[in-house]
C-alpha cells in the first residue's frame, strides 16, 4: 500500500456533468451581462431574469416526477407490494412519525434558503448599487463554503469528525488565510470600496451549504427523489416570488428606479438566451441534487473548489496578472481542493493513522476481525477433537 490511494467511482461523472453546465451557465450569463453591460440598471434586470429562470428550471423537473410515476404503474403488481413492503419495513427501522410531520416544514425552510441565495446579487445590485468586483477576487471566500458544509453536517446530520477530516480542515483554513492575504495585496481600490458585496458572498456560500445539508436529510430521511425536491422546491418559490416581489415594488420598501430603454435591446438575442439557459440550468441543479443524494454535501464543495479555480485562472490571466500571483493562488486553490478530496476520501493518506476511519480502513478492520474470528474457531475446532481423541 503506497502513501496515497485514490478511490474511484463510476458515478463520479456526474461531477463532469456539473462542471459542464456550471461553465455554460456562467458563460450564457456572462455573454447577456457583456452584451448589455454599458445599458443604465441592467444588471438588475439580468438578475432578475437569472432568478426566473432559475424557477422555471426548478420547476421544469415536474417531467421527471410525470415520467418516474409513469414508469412506476407499468411495474408488476407483485413487485409493488415487494417495493412497498420493503419501504414499510425501512421506514420502521429509521424513521419515526415525526419525520413525516415536518417534511413539507423543511422543504419550506430550503425553498426560502434556495431564494435567499439566488437572490443575493439582486438584492445587492438593487439596494446598493452594482459592483465592479472582478470574479477572481471573491475566489478565496470558497473556504468558508467548505468550512459551512463540514459544521452544518456535523451539527444537523451528525457527522463525526476524524482524524483526516480535522487535517483537511486545517489545509482548508491555511488556504483561507493565505488566499485573502494574496486578495488583499492585489484588489483594486475602486474593488476595495464594494467591500460589502464580500460579505454578501459568503452569506450566499453559507446559505446554500445550509440547504445542501437539509437537501441531504430531505433526499435520505424522508425518501425524496431529487426530481421530487427541485419541484416542491419551485412551486414553494414560485409561491414566495409572487407574494414577496410585488409587495418591496408596491410598498416601495425599496426605492428604486427602473429606467431603461427596452425598445434598444435586441428582443430576439434576450429570448434565445432566455430559451438556452433554463435547460441548462435545470440539468445543473438536478445534476447537484444527485450527488448531494448519491454521495453527500461535502462533494458539492470540491466540484465548488474546481469551478471557481477555473474562474480565477480566467480573471487572473484575462486581467494581466503577475506570473507570480497567479502561480500563488493557483498553489492554495490546489491545497484547497486536496482537502476536498482528503475530506471525502477520494484521497486517502496511508500513514500517520489517517486511514484508520475512512470506508477503506473501516472494511480493512471489519475483515481483519472476520479473520481472526475465523481463527479463533478453528483453534476451538482443534481442540475440541483433541479432547475427543483423549477420551476415545
Amino acid at each position: 500500500m503506497g502513501f496515497l490511494s485514490v478511490s474511484f467511482y463510476k458515478t463520479y461523472y456526474y461531477f463532469i456533468l456539473v462542471w459542464i453546465f456550471d461553465i455554460l451557465d456562467a458563460l450564457i450569463k456572462g455573454i447577456f451581462e457583456y452584451k448589455y453591460y454599458d445599458k443604465n440598471d441592467f444588471p438588475i434586470i439580468v438578475e432578475l431574469i437569472y432568478l426566473i429562470c432559475l424557477n422555471i428550471g426548478d420547476l421544469l423537473s415536474g417531467f421527471l416526477v410525470l415520467y418516474t410515476h409513469k414508469t412506476s404503474q407499468s411495474v408488476k403488481p407483485k413487485e409493488i407490494e415487494d417495493n412497498s413492503r420493503k419501504k414499510s419495513h425501512i421506514q420502521l427501522i429509521y424513521n419515526d412519525l415525526s419525520i413525516k410531520k415536518n417534511k413539507y416544514y423543511l422543504l419550506l425552510v430550503i425553498s426560502i434558503l434556495e431564494l435567499l441565495a439566488r437572490s443575493t446579487d439582486f438584492f445587492y445590485f438593487l439596494i446598493l448599487g452594482f459592483n465592479k468586483i472582478r470574479d477572481g477576487e471573491i475566489t478565496w471566500l470558497i473556504s468558508i463554503d467548505i468550512l459551512s458544509r463540514i459544521l452544518f453536517s456535523h451539527l444537523i446530520l451528525k457527522r463525526n469528525l476524524y482524524k483526516h477530516h480535522k487535517l483537511s480542515i486545517y489545509l482548508t483554513i491555511i488556504g483561507l488565510c493565505s488566499m485573502s492575504v494574496c486578495a488583499f495585496i492585489d484588489i483594486q481600490n475602486y474593488e476595495l470600496m464594494n467591500w460589502p458585496y464580500f460579505i454578501f458572498i459568503s452569506i450566499r456560500f453559507i446559505i446554500y451549504s445550509l440547504e445542501d445539508v437539509i437537501n441531504k436529510l430531505l433526499l435520505i430521511n424522508k425518501f425524496l427523489l431529487p426530481q421530487d425536491l427541485m419541484l416542491w422546491r419551485g412551486i414553494y418559490d414560485l409561491v414566495i416570488f409572487l407574494v414577496l416581489f410585488p409587495i418591496l415594488y408596491f410598498t416601495k420598501f425599496i426605492k428604486y428606479k427602473f429606467e431603461i430603454d427596452i425598445t434598444s435591446l435586441d428582443l430576439f438575442f434576450q429570448i434565445s438566451l432566455i430559451v438556452l439557459i433554463i435547460p441548462f440550468l435545470f440539468l445543473k441543479s438536478f445534476f447537484i441534487l444527485k450527488v448531494i443524494y448519491i454521495f453527500t454535501p461535502q462533494h458539492i464543495a470540491f466540484i465548488n473548489a474546481v469551478f471557481y479555480m477555473l474562474r480565477l485562472l480566467r480573471c487572473r490571466i484575462s486581467t494581466g496578472d503577475s506570473i507570480f500571483l497567479i502561480s500563488i493562488d493557483s498553489i492554495l486553490l490546489i491545497i484547497i481542493i486536496f482537502s476536498t478530496l482528503i475530506f471525502n476520501e477520494m484521497v486517502i493518506i496511508n500513514s500517520c493513522g489517517l486511514n484508520e476511519n475512512t470506508k477503506v480502513g473501516f472494511l480493512i478492520k471489519e475483515e481483519k476481525e472476520k479473520e481472526d474470528v475465523e481463527v479463533s474457531q478453528d483453534e476451538l475446532n482443534k481442540t475440541k477433537e483433541s479432547i475427543d481423541d483423549k477420551n476415545e
